[in-house]
């Protein structure tokens, strides 16, 4: 009876092991089709101009980088330098860096690229800044930007040949600018001369009260990297990665370094290849590094501050990632919200929007009704809006009233909305999280329940973009076909953010979601005029107003 019961518990132990592994599996490859995508849209786009920007000022900080550029470009590259392709990105890698067999015909296993670790610090920073400190040649801060999980990375690599190579990996993917790599030593490790984490952020100007997240790989030799780095420890909403070989997990400075992060962070959990689903106390991490150091392994440890000091031993529930911020400050969403059914057809999607907004006070609503009403201002008691406007002046149509709409807002995202569009819970933070740095210029292609897979019939705009034109719709349009025009040109531009994983509900009533009234019928009558006009400058190439 025995032999059977253990054999029964066998049969459910190997099952279990089989659809874990499965798991894994089925999310490598999402992660890496996701890379796929991610590396051809950056190939396709354009530098922008703040990206640009960036790229000159570390070319004029940092002589490394400088000189490294150059040669990169020049095809002044060692012969030992191997090749390959993963997920769509192209790497240049020193000898050394990969086994011999995890390359095969130009092509690198992918498990090389650390692709469980970035899902597991998705769910505690996602947007901003982070920071790379010792990136070797970009396998973990290349993916991140590519995905979007952070808006740029700054990467620290000392060893001369690595460094080559990430400066290479960055240009070759089309990241300049968005990737900043810097030859430097933030430690006692060999190769460049040595510079406290505090000095190097201040060198290149990095905004630490922007960044986000921070990856350490962590060796023996780099126990004084904590010290005079109080700017950067100071900032509690980041999340610090350190990885620990075993040979740092032991030894003098190892008591003096667990009560350092003991008194900064209130917790830290260990990630790898299964999921952890424990967070300790900071004060643990002794106990965890001697461990990991019994077992002759690498730590993977997530530190990180929450309120209050309870540590979650069954279930782990991540806190919730920051904010995104735009110049240091939360941003601020600019709901565009144009209508003609007065006094109330309005109201139901304005209370949609409210109610299913995590943080209302950073979000400003303005309502645009067309010149020829009459609208006093509603009473929105109850409401936590930061700022509630109704415009009317210039207002002759839905295009007209986007427009006006977007001149009276201050917003850093701009949404524009009509009474039959409605949004999914969290929305805002949605939106905030689907924009990487709100400096660039970002359109998002939401999923809208309509079944359109190529116009934005609703857009949503960073105001970055916004200020290119002056202008969300060409002014010559009432209404219909000025998507249709924004559409291309936003993708002219190469700017459209994929962010079909948040869906808004269009009740349209071409979709059976309401009835024919007089404000639909009315629209359609300017059909013909729209197609015509969007014609017309579609042959034009869309030349900017006034043309």
């Amino acid at each position: 009876m025995l032999q059977g019961v253990l054999r029964h518990y066998l049969v459910r132990l190997t099952q279990a092991e089989a659809e874990l592994s499965g798991k894994l599996a089925g999310e490598r490859r999402v992660k890496l089709a996701q890379l796929a995508i991610g590396a051809r849209a950056a190939r396709r786009r354009d530098m922008s101009s703040s990206a640009a920007a960036r790229a000159a000022e570390l070319a004029s900080v940092s002589g490394a980088y400088s000189a490294a550029a150059v040669r990169w470009r020049s095809g002044d590259i060692p012969a030992d330098i191997r090749r390959g392709t993963v997920a769509g990105l192209r790497w240049a890698l020193p000898a050394g860096v990969v086994a011999e067999d995890a390359m095969v015909d130009g092509v690198l296993d992918p498990a090389w690229l650390p692709l469980h670790d970035l899902a597991a610090v998705r769910h505690f920073a996602v947007g901003g800044v982070m920071l790379d400190i010792g990136g070797e040649v970009g396998a973990t801060s290349i993916p991140r930007i590519v995905l979007g999980d952070f808006a740029r990375a700054y990467v620290a690599e000392p060893d001369e040949a690595k460094y080559l190579c990430l400066v290479g990996n960055t240009l070759e993917n089309h990241l300049e600018g968005r990737v900043l790599p810097d030859r430097v030593a933030l430690s006692d490790a060999a190769g460049a001369a040595p510079v406290s984490l505090d000095a190097w952020t201040e060198r290149l100007r990095i905004p630490v009260d922007r960044v986000r997240f921070v990856r350490v790989a962590w060796h023996a030799a780099a126990m004084g990297l904590f010290e005079d780095a109080s700017r950067l420890l100071a900032q509690r909403q980041i999340v610090w990665q350190v990885e620990v070989n075993p040979s740092a997990a032991t030894g003098p400075g190892l008591e003096a370094l667990s009560a350092l992060l003991a008194s900064r962070f209130t917790h830290v959990t260990e990630i790898g290849g299964v999921a952890n689903t424990e967070w300790h106390r900071a004060s643990d991490v002794t106990a965890l590094l001697e461990r990991v150091a019994g077992e002759r392994r690498t730590a993977n440890l997530l530190l990180f501050n929450l309120r209050g000091g309870s540590t979650r031993r069954r279930r782990a529930v991540a806190p919730p990632p920051a904010l995104a911020e735009s110049a240091g400050r939360p941003a601020i969403i600019s709901v565009l919200h144009s209508t003609a059914r007065l006094p109330d057809g309005w109201r139901p999607a304005m209370e949609a929007f409210h109610s299913k907004a995590v943080h209302p006070e950073l979000v400003e609503y303005i309502l645009a009704i067309d010149e020829d009403q009459d609208l006093s201002l509603p009473s929105l008691e109850g409401t936590r809006w930061r700022r509630f406007e109704v415009v009317k002046k210039g207002v002759k149509g839905p295009a007209a009233a986007c427009n006006v709409a977007a001149q009276a807002s201050r917003g850093d995202l701009l949404v524009q909305v009509a009474d039959d569009y409605f949004p999914p819970p969290a929305w805002d933070e949605a939106l905030r999280a689907a924009v990487p740095d709100f400096e660039e210029e970002v359109v998002l292609d939401v999923d809208n329940s309509d079944g359109s897979t190529w116009l934005l019939p609703f857009s949503m705009l960073t105001r970055t973009y916004y200020e290119r034109y002056g202008y969300i719709f060409y002014p010559g349009y009432h209404g219909l076909c000025a998507d249709n025009e924004f559409t291309e040109q936003a993708r002219r531009d190469k700017v459209v953010r994929p962010a079909r994983h948040i869906v808004f509900e269009h009740r349209h009533v071409d979709r059976g979601h309401s009835t024919m009234d007089a404000i639909y019928e009315r629209q359609k009558q300017h059909y013909e005029k729209g197609q015509a006009l969007f014609k017309k400058r579609q042959a034009q190439g869309f030349p900017k107003w006034p043309d």
